[in-house]
């Protein structure tokens, strides 16, 4: 029997066989990049070992389940809706008002849900002012404009 040919191309060594074949082996010269330090996590052997022994499949998860009442909770097309809703809403509010927010609409949105920011909110424009109790209101009506008394205390008008 004859011994195949080898012929060596960089790392590859290219046999021919005299049947017509052609075996192909890479040698590695360099350090492994696997990570060794894993193996018995990953050896199907240790798995399947721990499985018999605990009845558990943990190498799967990573995080433990979360169990919550969600019955509130809208359902998914619903819930996705209100966020392309509030993308939306956002993308037309001017750009630099954008960039005091970081371009985020949850940045946004928790910045008009807290009172205390009503002051700069009117400032850029993202409320109108209400009237302070100390202002008249004045209503138009047919072309006259007349002030609405204010109460001075509503339960002094309460009805008997």
């Amino acid at each position: 029997m004859t011994k195949p040919k080898q012929i060596i191309e960089g790392h590859k060594i290219i046999e021919r066989r005299a049947n017509g074949r052609v075996r192909v082996h890479t040698q590695h010269t360099e350090p492994s990049r696997t990570q060794q330090q894993f193996r018995d996590q990953v050896n199907v052997n240790t798995i399947i070992a721990k499985y018999k022994k605990t009845g558990l499949m943990d190498h799967v998860r990573k995080n433990p389940g979360v169990y919550a009442d969600m019955t509130d909770l809208p359902d998914y097309q619903t819930a996705l809706q209100t966020v392309i809703t509030a993308q939306t809403t956002f993308d037309t509010i001017p750009s630099n008002v954008r960039h005091r927010f970081d371009n985020n609409p949850q940045t946004f949105i928790d910045f008009m849900a807290d009172p205390a920011n009503t002051d700069e909110a009117v400032k850029l424009g993202l409320m109108i002012p209400r009237p302070t109790p100390t202002q008249d209101v004045m209503v138009t009506t047919g072309g006259k404009r007349t002030p609405i008394p204010k109460k001075e205390n509503s339960s002094d008008t309460s009805e008997e």
